[in-house]
């Protein structure tokens, strides 16, 4: 899609989007790089680890009260105070040279950033419209990714000469991605219902999980879902630590099968992604990321060395650009337009959970059968989650069938 394609009335959002994601990639990277840091410059435990690549999912935990939050509220001011809050705690990075501090302090960011979510998700909503969504925002994810590969590589390098320069890479991490949201704060929302204070209902956590009684197609899309995410989320702190203790990876090694090569082939397939997500229901696609992402998982089980990880990371790489998009707009399609954040929440909700438990069961199950059996486990989770979008999709499309009928 040409810049010109951009329909009129989103343009100006697309513009300001997109220079925010630019700024918001070298947060991105500089987060990204501190699994590595832990575990090479102040040799963490592998808990230690899991904790840190736990983090940003597990920050999601509290997103179904966010989307319930910002419901009936305005969208832009959640987004702004959770992004220079929770992005502007990385200047303290400057300050910390032991390990506990900075596993807190990568916490806390990732907890409060993750408050934006739900809002952030339906400014796209009311600004995107539906036919070109995908493809709109998978070029504001590219900008995102191009500067967390490049920067990754970089300060990957700059650890390999410094491993203590993280108390420089971290604050600059902060300020851009504070300067992400003064960009952002630029977009007008269009089309936004906001209720009077008075008039807000309270939160009651039963009501918000009623929503899967309501719609339980949508219940079984996350039920599927959820396999694949835990499965992914076992072995994610598992890889740090295999390719430190098995082949002595550097930082530089480290940075490149983890982060650039994953993220350039991410980068490389996201208009092709957006274009499918447009054009397919997010359980076909999301069935065919698993199968994918199951894969990569089989070639780290049976690895000899680094240049079968390079190999399951280019295939990690061309599942993750679909798998973020639908992590991302995939609710939009179960979605009524007023209710996507609440839709949003749960499924955000739901991926913290998994957060806070799968890590760290990865790391327990790998201490008694080893990290490669346990990529094997990954790798069938995932392929058991596929067949369940397959079989949801498919009922999908014959209840669809029978209501066309019925309306003939």
């Amino acid at each position: 899609m040409s810049a010109p394609s951009v329909p009129f009335l989103s343009r100006a959002t697309f513009y300001y989007d997109r220079r925010a994601a630019l700024l918001a990639g070298v947060y991105g990277a500089g987060l990204g790089l501190l699994p590595m840091v832990a575990k090479k410059t102040f040799h963490a435990s592998d808990m230690q680890v899991a904790l840190l690549v736990c983090a940003p999912v597990a920050a999601h935990l509290l997103t179904l009260y966010w989307g319930h939050f910002v419901h009936q509220r305005r969208k832009m001011p959640v987004v702004l105070t959770a992004w220079s809050i929770g992005r502007g705690l990385l200047l303290l990075g400057a300050f910390i040279t032991d390990l506990w501090p900075l596993i807190v302090l990568a916490c806390a960011s990732y907890l409060i950033n993750a408050a934006a979510l739900p809002a952030y998700n339906a400014i796209w909503r009311h600004n995107y419209p539906t036919e070109v969504r995908g493809q709109l925002v998978s070029r504001v994810l590219r900008g995102t990714i191009l500067v967390i590969a490049s920067c990754s590589l970089l300060f990957g390098r700059l650890l390999d000469l410094n491993p203590f320069i993280y108390r420089i890479l971290l604050p600059v991490a902060g300020i851009s991605g504070v300067l992400a949201a003064v960009v952002f704060r630029r977009v007008r929302v269009r089309r936004e219902a906001t209720t009077r204070q008075e008039e807000r209902e309270p939160f009651r956590l039963g009501k918000a999980l009623g929503l899967l009684g309501r719609n339980p197609i949508f219940g079984k899309y996350l039920a599927a879902f959820f396999i694949s995410g835990f499965a992914s989320l076992m072995a994610l702190p598992m890889m740090v630590v295999f390719i430190n203790d098995r082949f002595e990876a550097t930082y530089v090694q480290q940075a490149v099968a983890l982060r650039v090569l994953p993220l350039a082939l991410q980068l490389l397939l996201l208009p092709f992604w957006g274009r499918v997500a447009d054009r397919m229901s997010p359980m076909v696609v999301r069935a065919l990321l698993s199968a994918l992402w199951g894969t990569s998982y089989l070639l780290w089980a049976v690895a000899p060395g680094m240049l079968t990880i390079y190999g399951a990371q280019c295939l990690r790489g061309v599942a993750m650009g679909g798998g973020t998009l639908i992590w991302l707009i995939g609710a939009m399609y179960f979605a009524p337009k007023d209710q996507l954040p609440l839709y949003m929440g749960l499924h955000t909700t739901l991926t913290g959970m998994r957060g806070v438990i799968a890590p760290f069961l990865g790391a327990w199950l790998a201490e008694r059968i080893g990290a490669q059996p346990l990529f094997g486990v990954s790798w069938l989770l995932c392929w058991m989650s596929a067949a369940l979008m397959i079989l949801l999709a498919r009922r999908v499309r014959q209840m669809n069938r029978r209501d066309d009928e019925r309306a003939d």
